[in-house]
């Protein structure tokens, strides 16, 4: 006893060796915490560690000496910086490391959207990642604005959704947008944007301060997603908390446009829950070039108003249950006092997730209803006078139920389900004579479903090779009764193969499809002196798609490139029929088939820590091939090319700057291609700044040279965007 008593006194009188605390915090360029990033110091044995909710770290060193500490986080760039662990260095320490991790421009990782589950998977698909970084740091506050930076994204007219009606706002990819529906498909959380009735889609009903990341899959993706995901999936991956966190977003604008967007999440033992909402106004601008501007035309005004709230529960078995609910209040002015539209969208939606045979079995159910309301006008030649011609009201609900059941066999992973989707809607519409009486009241009501099964086995071989195969049957009716609808197969098989430590290539052939949607069957409506006529006899388009792509990973950047070539069949657009200087006629049909090839392709490179170059270009071929008054002609709102290029720059001061060129060239306004929208090159600047730990300020100017674009030819010019000019503050709790 007193020898140990002796060793005990002699230790304690030992010098130690200092212990160093180092606190930090982790956020993005715009000042966002970063949960989840992991931390490391370059000692032997140290064990790294996560970011909380706000970001913030602690590490204990008990090594002197100068170190280097890494961070790292799905989506980012890594970061780093040397710290001296000395009593010389700690003399006068600083109060906080603060890191900044950059975004990646594109990552191969993340597939969520790609394989519909939650797997990190090597190469499973080209999945291009939008950041709430590249959000914050976009010059245009709407969602669509960011996605152009996408390769081959495009709205069927360049018209931004601030000042478009919503039936111009259908999402493309790849050369396909040849009428105002979508022909990719738009999720939130995996519940569909898309409107039911005409397939456009409201960018505004996430709020932006709620969004996680935007991942877009460009390829046919009816073999998972069916009727709609003709030329990809775009998916609005909302915040999941991981404690108890809050921002908000408060800015203002030119043409008198404020908007705020604030989030706020918690999460106790088992469960998780958060609220999000969104308001904003405009007066807008003109939408009708200066010099055919007349007595008529006034700014597009428009405002909105949305929310979200989700609760998820999980229990210690397995069982997982998540309801979400959002809902979305616009109104819009159209560019004159006659020209108006407004709608409401309510949307709830239930996932649950439970062990089942080994695997894992996910329910889903969704159901919601809106109100679309427009208003339509003839136009004096001399723009002096309108006369209202029609109004339109469209009630829609829709619901949808969903079953999918995935297993991991050794070193496969299958994947099986089954789903339906239901709509119903009614064109009320009110038609006018020139005097203002009503000339005549229609109700229409529509009817369509569809139900599917599919599929999918992927088999890893080896350590390099991944192979993709599966298929999915749906039939689609357009009345109620027994199953008398179209029949549609839509097989996948990919492979991809990791040819060396830095680079991946792919290939993949894909069948996917779109039925028309209620709106081309029913509604006609009036663009300028441009009439379209609806057609009940449409039929589902058709989409064969083969790509050959390469991922190359290089130590101070990365490159993607993907070939693709496709063919649709019954491809429906617009079809002139007649044209006048007093007015141009057109009917939706099937117009035979267009053939579509391009590249696309993205990249960034690091040229020192804080500064990288960012770029992304599509070169696309579409055209009719098959119809006699249609073979040659260029898809309509389709431009040859299109790319954007960024330099994003991080200070040493914290300042992050980002400036942006967006370009595209020539397309068609119309199907007997004599209507050109002619190319041009806009320059956006951006800037954030953290002022404190919890507040950022930013300013962003659009189409900084005001550069004036064509957006439309109705026949009459309309406009895009002049320079505008916006900033706030953000803010982040805890």
């Amino acid at each position: 006893m007193h020898a140990l008593l002796v060793v005990v006194i002699a230790l304690g009188g030992m010098p130690q060796s200092p212990s160093f605390l180092i606190h930090g915090v982790v956020v993005d360029p715009s000042g966002s915490p970063l949960d989840g990033a992991t931390v490391a110091v370059d000692v032997p044995g140290a064990a790294p560690v996560v970011t909380e909710a706000d970001g913030r770290f602690e590490l204990r060193i008990m090594t002197p000496g100068p170190r280097r500490v890494t961070v790292t986080r799905e989506g980012f760039q890594p970061g780093d910086a040397a710290i001296d662990l000395s009593p010389a260095g700690q003399r006068n320490p600083p109060r906080e490391l603060r890191m900044t991790l950059v975004p990646r421009a594109f990552v191969e990782t993340v597939s969520v959207t790609a394989t519909r589950g939650v797997e990190r998977l090597e190469g499973a698909a080209p999945v291009s990642v939008v950041t709430p970084t590249d959000l914050q740091l976009s010059a245009s506050p709407a969602l669509d604005d960011a996605l152009r930076s996408v390769p081959g994204f495009n709205l069927f007219r360049r018209t931004s959704s601030r000042t478009a009606n919503p039936t111009a706002q259908g999402a493309s990819l790849r050369g396909l947008s040849a009428s105002g529906a979508s022909r990719a498909l738009v999720l939130a959380d995996g519940a569909p944007l898309n409107d039911p009735f005409g397939g456009w889609v409201y960018w505004d009903r996430v709020p932006q301060a709620a969004i996680e990341r935007v991942e877009v899959v460009r390829g046919g993706a009816s073999d998972l997603y069916g009727a709609d995901a003709l030329s990809g999936v775009v998916q609005v991956l909302t915040v999941r908390p991981r404690g108890a966190s809050a921002s908000a977003t408060i800015e203002g604008g030119s043409h008198a446009t404020p908007r705020a967007s604030v989030f706020s999440g918690t999460a106790g033992h088992g469960w998780t829950a958060s609220v999000a909402g969104e308001g904003s106004r405009t007066d807008g601008t003109y939408v009708i070039a200066p010099q055919d501007r007349g007595a008529v035309d006034v700014r597009a005004g428009s405002d909105y108003m949305s929310a979200l709230a989700a609760v998820t529960v999980t229990t210690p078995s397995g069982w997982s249950l998540r309801v979400r609910g959002d809902g979305l209040g616009e109104s819009r002015q159209n560019g004159t006092p006659l020209q108006t539209n407004s709608t409401d969208v309510r949307q709830a939606r239930f996932d649950l997730a439970l062990p089942l045979g080994g695997g894992q079995l996910d329910s889903y159910g969704q159901v919601g209803d809106q109100t679309y309301r427009q208003a339509f006008s003839s136009i004096a030649a001399s723009r002096a006078t309108e006369t209202l011609t029609i109004r339109q009201r469209v009630p829609a609900s829709q619901f949808g139920y969903g079953l999918t059941w995935r297993r991991l066999f050794g070193s496969s992973d299958l994947l099986a389900g089954a789903e339906t989707r239901e709509v119903v809607a009614t064109n009320e519409e009110t038609a006018f004579f020139p005097s203002g009486v009503v000339r005549s009241v229609t109700d229409t009501r529509g009817f369509q479903r569809s139900t599917g099964a599919f599929a999918q086995v992927r088999v890893t071989l080896g350590t390099r090779t991944t192979v993709v195969a599966g298929a999915r049957g749906d039939v689609w009716q357009r009345q109620r009764g027994p199953l008398d609808g179209t029949g549609v197969v839509s097989p996948r098989v990919s492979v991809s193969y990791r040819l060396a430590d830095r680079l991946t290539i792919r290939g993949a052939f894909t069948s996917s499809f779109r039925p028309p949607t209620l709106n081309e069957r029913y509604r006609g409506f009036r663009v300028g002196n441009t009439v379209t006529v609806a057609n009940q006899g449409l039929e589902p388009e058709e989409l064969s798609n083969g790509e050959l792509g390469a991922h190359l990973e290089l130590p101070r950047g990365t490159l993607r490139a993907t070939v693709f070539a496709s063919s649709l069949s019954e491809a429906i657009t617009n079809v002139t029929l007649s044209s006048t200087p007093q007015l141009i006629t057109r009917r939706r049909e099937n117009a035979g088939t267009v053939h579509a090839s391009g590249i696309e392709t993205e990249g960034e490179y690091r040229v020192r820590p804080g500064l990288s170059v960012l770029g992304a270009l599509a070169l696309t071929h579409a055209r009719f091939v098959d119809t006699p008054s249609l073979s040659g002609n260029r898809v309509p709102q389709v431009p040859i090319w299109q790319g954007t290029a960024a330099v994003r720059w991080i200070t040493p001061g914290g300042l992050t700057v980002q400036t942006q060129v967006r370009a595209f060239g020539d397309q068609f306004e119309d199907d007997r291609n004599t209507l050109v929208l002619r190319q041009a090159a806009l320059v956006d600047l951006s800037l954030t700044r953290s002022v404190t730990r919890r507040v950022a300020a930013f300013a962003a100017a659009e189409n900084l040279f005001d550069t004036e674009y064509d957006t439309g030819r109705t026949p009459t010019r309309t406009i895009g965007t002049p320079f505008t000019a916006r900033a706030g503050l953000r803010l982040f709790l805890p």
